[in-house]
């Protein structure tokens, strides 16, 4: 029976080749919007989603206030924040802090010289905590010894084309310095949807190319001489999974005189520290885990305007073929009367008419589809984003379509 309805819409279909091409066309047209718009908003809510342990990790953002007032925020942090929330936090399981370069650094290998300013200097954990696929060497020991560095899988074949570079030496000039630096494992390049190191205001996200451990920095004397006074970390922290992350907060707001440093706290200061889910950091510019209070970033914004508007598109696509199959309602009356005086049921008609809008809907769909694919390179121009391919989503996201674009085939079908 099924393959006598499909037959018939089919007919249907080639009967009447203008309003055929007509519907599909408007349906195509709006569907393509829809995909392409629905991408890049699933690309943004994709943001630090393929870390293995994401759920549990949080970045210490902070506010500096005086007399209660607000005077700035951000992310920096002091060289004390982690091992001291470790220490004071039975819910910190781990902790991992990155240090920017300071500055363009010049990078040598032989006679070669780069000006390079994607370098982080981090703690041994950071493999550990964070999912960036190591593709040779140790992830528990690469970052362990000191003056050991990891690159990116480009940087490697930048510096040493098809050589092997572990055990290979790289001069980084830097704190003050020429440092040699030896080349202990090279991580996969990091995708582009992940927002570690982006700031509340400052919306630049460095992908870093250069992992270098972090001994050296740390001992340096303005940072050994007050480890609260200077904040130019990025502190991490891994909660157990047993950990409530509000009573967390809780705790680390009682903290906040203990973390101010000796001259903040003389000039009236004081620093109040949050734990910003990692899995947030892209599309929230506060979130507060006691109150359950949130506030969207300006992408966060975006993606809820974008998601209105592709749904908005995608309605006004569907109504449209509404609107157009109204038209012919007189001439399917014709069909509708006929079919039930050879004795079609009603509910036989209403499953011809809903086939009937699911294959105009399914062809719109594989147009939409087609297009979306040959769009996608000026698209990623236009919007600045490494958007993957449709074909690299996962079932949630095909689901998800699915389900969006069955409904409309029904009601529009009804």
């Amino acid at each position: 029976m099924l393959v006598n309805y499909l037959i018939i819409a089919y007919r249907n279909l080639l009967r009447h080749k203008v309003f055929s091409a007509i519907t599909i066309s408007g349906l195509a047209i709006s569907m393509s919007a829809f995909l392409l718009i629905w991408q890049y908003v699933y690309f943004e809510k994709s943001y630090d989603s393929f870390h293995e342990q994401g759920q549990y990790l949080y970045r210490i953002d902070r506010i500096t206030e005086k007399n209660g007032e607000k005077l700035n925020e951000g992310n920096q942090t002091a060289l004390a924040h982690g091992p001291a929330l470790k220490e004071d936090l039975s819910e910190v399981a781990d902790f991992c802090r990155l240090h920017p370069a300071y500055g363009e650094t010049i990078v040598s290998y032989e006679n070669h010289n780069y000006k390079e300013h994607n370098l982080y200097y981090v703690d041994a954990s950071f493999l550990q905590m964070f999912t960036f696929p190591l593709l040779k060497g140790d992830k528990n020991a690469v970052l362990g010894e000191h003056n050991s560095l990891i690159i990116s899988e480009s940087t490697a074949k930048k510096y040493f084309r098809e050589q092997d570079p572990i055990g290979k030496t790289l001069t980084i000039h830097d704190l003050g310095g020429k440092h040699l630096y030896m080349v202990k494992g090279i991580f996969a390049d990091v995708p582009a949807n992940t927002a570690l190191t982006e700031d509340v205001h400052d919306k630049k996200n460095i992908k870093f190319d250069f992992l270098l451990s972090n001994h050296e920095i740390t001992q340096l004397n303005f940072y050994r001489n007050d480890p609260w006074e200077w904040t130019n970390f990025i502190t991490f922290v891994h909660l157990h999974p047993w950990a409530d992350p509000a009573t967390v907060q809780t705790k680390l707001n009682l903290l906040g005189k203990k973390y101010t440093s000796k001259g903040m706290a003389k000039a009236g200061l004081e620093v109040k520290n949050f734990l910003k889910p990692v899995l947030q950091i892209h599309t929230h510019a506060h979130i507060n885990l006691v109150t359950g209070v949130s506030t969207l970033s300006e992408t966060g914004k975006t993606i809820v305007y974008l998601s209105i508007i592709a749904l908005f598109i995608l309605g006004i696509g569907y109504i449209n073929y509404i609107n157009l199959s109204t038209a012919r309602a007189m001439e399917r009356a014709k069909e509708v009367g006929i079919r039930k005086v050879v004795g079609a049921s009603r509910m036989q008609l209403i499953k011809q008419f809903l086939l009937d809008a699911i294959l105009i809907s399914a062809i719109a769909f594989v147009v939409a589809i087609t297009t979306v694919q040959l769009a996608l390179p000026y698209y990623k121009r236009f919007t600045g984003k490494a958007i993957p391919s449709i074909w690299q989503y996962g079932p949630e996201f095909w689901g998800m379509l699915a389900m969006v674009f069955i409904l409309g085939a029904i009601l529009s079908g009804v």
